[in-house]
């Protein structure tokens, strides 16, 4: 969460537009579904946009 919450602050300086993460088990993958995180498909990558943390 301290990643997301220091992506989040710095994002707009670095024109960061979402966090990319390579979750490495379903408990992973459960917290980052928690966040809204989607996965992109063929890699088991997911990601989640700056804007949608924005809101949450």
């Amino acid at each position: 969460m301290d990643a997301l919450e220091r992506s989040l602050n710095i994002g707009d300086q670095l024109g960061m537009l979402a966090v990319v993460v390579d979750p490495i088990d379903e408990k992973a993958v459960s917290f980052y579904r928690k966040y809204e995180f989607i996965f992109i498909p063929g890699n088991g990558k997911m990601f989640l946009t700056l804007e949608t943390f924005r809101k949450s």
